[in-house]
């Protein structure tokens, strides 16, 4: 959480600096109200991110009565083991792929697949890991992660925007001479509108996150991966730690596993399948 917060931080202060050497007055009260207001908005998107996605992907659904029969009493098992009085909702995604994950602050989707798969034990193992998650924050990082990340993604593509017309104009010109006119002319359109001295700042921050975003996403992804095992410790301690090596079993059974460690280093979330068994099922040895 704390690196979140860092890249949080980090994406508003960037963007006032370049407002500010751009031309733009901004009081001391106004900024620290705009970099409150940004915190707010990225660790508050958890909750809105997840009523979106389920609002704008049609593969999304509330389970049926006899999935319901199925979920509802391990579910309300799980939270009283947890000692939490949150309400949790469980959605149904149409996907014969078998997956589960937790979103925003109440909710748990798994596919419909993954769901028929599993016996009581399984499921139960499944829905602890994913309700750590919920209960951990790891869903709150991971949107206000995400939310702070759009904001260098916008000043990119108005970089590329502009990178745009200049590769255009010099291609479209045909000759050195006429792409610079075309710069001339785009430079005095940009400072008539007072945004001549944005340009150098832009540049500067669009280079500066490009290496930076590179680095927060590699110990991004590190972070996901022990909040992995980190929850299938909360599964195990709960007592449902062989019902969730049940279920991983059929997870690593219906695809070949990635057990390429370049990969699973630069861009899996998750780590290998049979490294979270191999723990769990040391945990369990040890009990």
């Amino acid at each position: 959480m704390t690196l979140v917060l860092f890249y949080v931080l980090l994406t508003i202060f960037a963007f006032l600096t370049v407002l500010v050497v751009s031309g733009l007055h901004l009081s001391n009260t106004r900024g620290w109200w705009i970099v409150a207001g940004w915190v707010a908005l990225c660790y508050g998107s958890a909750s809105v991110r997840a009523g979106v996605r389920t609002f704008l992907f049609s593969n999304y659904r509330k389970p049926v009565l006899r999935e319901e029969q199925k979920l509802h009493p391990a579910m309300e098992e799980l939270l009283r083991q947890a000692g939490t009085n949150r309400r949790v909702r469980v959605w149904i995604e149409a996907s014969g792929e078998y997956n589960a994950y937790a979103t925003g602050l109440h909710t748990i989707a798994i596919t419909d697949g993954l769901l028929a798969a599993l016996s009581p034990s399984e499921l139960r193992g499944v829905l602890a890991h994913e309700l750590g998650h919920l209960l951990s924050g790891d869903t709150i990082g991971a949107a206000a992660f995400s939310t702070a990340g759009l904001l260098p993604q916008g000043v990119f593509r108005i970089f590329r925007i502009g990178a745009g017309i200049v590769r255009g104009a010099f291609a479209g010109m045909g000759t050195l001479l006429g792409g610079i006119i075309v710069i001339l002319v785009l430079g005095y359109g940009l400072y008539r509108i007072h945004l001549l001295n944005a340009v150098v700042p832009v540049i500067l921050f669009v280079l500066f996150f490009g290496i930076l975003n590179r680095i927060f996403y590699f110990f991004r992804l590190w972070l996901m991966r022990l909040a992995e095992y980190r929850q299938d410790a909360f599964a195990f301690r709960m007592g449902h730690g062989e019902g969730l090596v049940r279920a991983l079993a059929k997870l690593a059974a219906t695809d070949e596993p990635i057990v390429n460690r370049y990969y699973i280093v630069m861009h899996s979330s998750h780590p290998v399948i049979h490294n979270r068994i191999r723990r769990l099922e040391k945990m369990n040895q040890t009990c």
